[in-house]
């Protein structure tokens, strides 16, 4: 498969050396979103590149990209399937290039004022993910520092949405070191197997536009499998993923995490 193409912004007139290299996930014909994303962006002075998504409402899904298996079983739609793979074409890129870290945003991103500053702070924190959107339904969270009026928050599991990351090229390595693409692109995150210090915060500084209409259809996959039905694994997987926050974050944040099991919601 030939590689998905990249189109360059316009200039904003910032100092390009100033920022991590900076991609937006969109499809090539999304103009509304694309000319949104670009006024938000050069309002907050940062440089970025579009990432042409491959797979819209024209081009079928094959069953493996660049020898990497796409199991469909695990995902409910189609465009599940297309969005899991733009992300995970941005991180190869990521894995195969010469930046430690880079931004990532998909092409519905809402901005927070002051985002850039909050941006450079964050890039000075120890993560190998730093996501600044998401819902996040564990509700069990550890805050390890603060950004201003931000906290930096480990959670129990990662928060749900992938439209506002940065990550680090080890991590896109590992990532896609991974034999198949068996899971949503937010729920790699918090993959055992991966061991991901994934850092969050609250509140986030970046939401979905919900304004924008997707030009993606949600087809339905005939084969999917709900998370119910995969208890057994859902139990395991929360076993390694236990073990993972001990190694990565430490035991005492595992043990604050865990002690919030026993804490009444209005608590917390």
């Amino acid at each position: 498969m030939p590689p998905a193409s990249i189109s360059v912004s316009p200039a904003s007139g910032a100092d390009d050396q100033a920022f991590i290299p900076v991609y937006v996930i969109s499809l090539p014909d999304a103009e509304v979103r694309r000319r949104k994303m670009t006024s938000r962006l050069a309002g907050a002075g940062i440089p970025f590149k579009f990432f042409d998504a491959p797979y819209g409402p024209k081009r079928p899904i094959p069953a493996e990209i660049d020898g990497v298996a796409i199991l469909r079983e695990p995902f409910r739609t189609e465009s599940e399937i297309g969005c899991t793979i733009s992300h995970w074409l941005v991180h190869k890129m990521i894995a195969e290039g010469d930046g430690d870290t880079a931004l990532i945003f998909e092409d519905d991103a809402v901005l927070s004022q002051d985002f850039a500053q909050i941006l450079r702070r964050a890039l000075s924190f120890d993560f190998d993910v730093f996501k600044f959107e998401g819902v996040n339904v564990s509700n069990r969270r550890v805050t390890i520092a603060r950004i201003d009026s931000y906290e930096v928050t480990v959670t129990s599991s990662p928060s749900m949405g992938a439209a506002a990351y940065l990550l680090r090229r080890e991590a896109a390595r590992r990532i896609c070191s991974l034999k198949a693409i068996d899971q949503i692109n937010d729920a790699i995150f918090g993959d055992p197997r991966l061991r991901l210090r994934v850092l969050e915060m609250v509140p986030f500084c970046v939401h979905q536009d919900g304004e924008t209409p997707s030009q993606l259809r949600a087809l339905p996959i005939p084969s999917y499998v709900p998370q119910r039905q995969r208890s057994f694994r859902r139990l395991v997987q929360s076993f390694k993923r236990k073990i993972m926050i001990a190694r990565v974050h430490g035991l005492g944040v595992l043990a604050r995490l865990e002690l919030q099991r026993l804490r009444p919601m209005k608590d917390r």
